[in-house]
């Protein structure tokens, strides 16, 4: 069987000992995953219009129209959102909070949907109406009832979380993360990102945190409140199926982290 992904645990992880709150230091996400880039431009049809990263044009230029984000973000039939994006930013001559803030809008438009999700690129597709809910996927508290506490790093710490049991391939489904900032430490320049690795083979699927990347990120957390994000995961068809196990890392790309949640089939 061709395998999803070429890229593989480095650390030497024994998956038959792992306990929840173990911390690794295994690989960052990547901020060009050409892995994912090419899987990506393979699923959008011909004669559709997309609306996504200028890098991403020469490959796409056969579709009926092609516009550089935030182009076309409400209009398009597709629209890939590149979370490490920086070309956007020159273009517009705008800041951060210009594209966080059109990126929160594709989130909750009713006529758009999270068709896929790979490495730094999300893909919502145009459906028309459907059930979606309105509240943004990042809730901050000032309250709340900690289940477990298990520190990524720098205080940064999870003190609930839920993971599903089982996750199909096309199907969307939520997990759903709490933290809390124990102290004032830095954390500018770090992210947040899901790891799901293969238990037989050892093949990762990374994803970043969408939230925490786009609407209120960690730099902008304040010590002692609760932040709870409710990642949707809509994992790609060319994933292998199987047994994985699911780390939610934190990154700056020069320091990582990745924390261990538990483990979930994938059908």
């Amino acid at each position: 069987m061709e395998q999803a992904f070429a890229k593989t645990l480095d650390e030497d992880v024994d998956f038959d000992s792992l306990e929840v709150g173990a911390v690794f230091k295994f690989s960052q996400l990547e901020n060009k995953d050409r892995e994912c880039a090419s899987r990506v431009v393979e699923m959008i049809p011909e004669g559709v219009s997309v609306s996504g990263p200028d890098y991403l044009g020469a490959h796409l230029s056969m579709r009926e129209t092609y516009a550089i984000f935030p182009a076309l973000y409400n209009s398009a039939d597709y629209v890939i959102v590149d979370v490490f994006s920086q070309k956007i930013m020159r273009i517009l001559d705008a800041d951060a909070g210009l594209v966080r803030d059109v990126v929160a809008r594709i989130m909750k438009d009713p006529n758009y949907k999270l068709d896929v999700a790979c490495g730094n690129l999300f893909v919502f597709k145009k459906i028309g109406p459907h059930a979606k809910i309105e509240m943004l996927p990042l809730q901050e508290r000032y309250e709340f009832d900690e289940k477990v506490d298990l520190e990524i790093f720098k205080s940064l710490t999870v003190v609930d979380y839920t993971v599903p049991e089982i996750l199909r391939r096309g199907e969307n489904k939520s997990l759903e993360i709490t933290y809390v900032k124990r102290d004032n430490d830095s954390l500018d320049g770090y992210f947040l990102f899901l790891t799901f690795v293969n238990k037989s083979t050892k093949e990762m699927y990374q994803v970043a945190n969408l939230p925490s990347f786009s609407l209120y990120q960690l730099p902008d957390w304040t010590e002692g409140l609760y932040y709870t994000e409710d990642l949707e995961l809509a994992l790609p068809g060319f994933l292998d199926p199987g047994e994985y196990d699911v780390f939610v890392g934190m990154s700056n790309i020069i320091r990582t982290r990745n924390l261990y949640l538990g483990d979930v089939e994938v059908r």
